[in-house]
């Protein structure tokens, strides 16, 4: 998630944390995964988690 509803402090000491591991967020996922689901003629079902520390997203084809 892009931690937005964490504090400051957090926000950094996690992004630090994630760099380790080449893990970086990911602002604009909501809106790729809705061109995807376009393109698929799916539905997207997108949600936050815990503050804004984590994203839910379903892609749901019909049928």
């Amino acid at each position: 998630g892009d931690q937005a509803d964490l504090p400051r402090w957090f926000q950094r000491l996690l992004r630090r944390w994630l760099a380790r591991f080449h893990v970086t967020p990911r602002s604009d996922l909501e809106g790729k995964l809705q061109e995807v689901a376009t393109s698929l003629n799916a539905t997207l079902t997108f949600r936050y988690l815990y503050r804004r520390y984590a994203q839910l997203a379903v892609l749901t084809r019909p049928g």
